[in-house]
């Protein structure tokens, strides 16, 4: 939820790392990266511009393994949203991201790695002044680099309501369906695995 009072520029910048050394096991020492930012743009007459950005470098946890060796990966989280003051009443918003899963390490785990591309949309609708309605949809194509797991699409609706009953107490509730499926007839994940 985007804060309406906020006009012109913003832009922040984060980074941290999470670093890790065994005592006895050197080989699973693991320096955990994470870098953010944010650029945004408020214009006067009600768009608002965003485009935001997550990149991790890490490893999964090693109960999650299927090896001994650490299962590193970088992760890209990639997205552009705009925001649209339709009325005073009413806004919307839309989304694109793009999510990139790549494994540089481990045993037999590049068929994780994979591309997830989402679309979604928002219209609010203020019904009282500090309380909205709103709608949600999240559309979801997942694509594996390997056909060993499934292909698939996801989608969400959502309804729900965000309230801001004074200066410390705000938040939203939501109710909401999904519904996952899978391309299971480009591949049999078997015949793929062994041969």
């Amino acid at each position: 939820f985007q804060n309406a009072e906020v006009k012109g520029f913003q832009a922040s910048l984060m980074y941290n790392a999470d670093i890790a050394r065994s005592h006895d096991h050197s080989d699973e020492d693991l320096t955990k990266h994470r870098g953010q930012g944010v650029l945004q743009y408020s214009f006067p007459a009600g768009l608002t511009l965003e485009a935001s950005g997550v990149y991790l470098r890490s490893a999964e946890a090693s109960a999650e393994t299927t090896g001994d060796e650490l299962e590193k990966f970088n992760s890209n989280l990639a997205t552009v949203i705009a925001f649209y003051q339709y009325s005073p009443k009413l806004k919307m918003r839309v989304g694109y991201s793009n999510f990139n899963l790549d494994y540089t390490s481990g045993t037999d785990v590049d068929y994780k790695e994979r591309i997830d591309n989402r679309v979604s949309a928002y219209a609010l609708y203020r019904i009282l002044p500090k309380t909205e309605l709103f709608v949600q949809y999240d559309y979801i194509d997942i694509d594996y680099d390997q056909d060993i797991l499934a292909d698939g699409e996801d989608q969400h609706y959502f309804i729900g309501v965000k309230f801001d009953t004074n200066a410390r107490i705000s938040g939203h509730a939501k109710v909401g369906y999904g519904e996952y499926v899978a391309d299971i007839d480009r591949h049999d994940p078997v015949e793929d695995f062994i041969g």
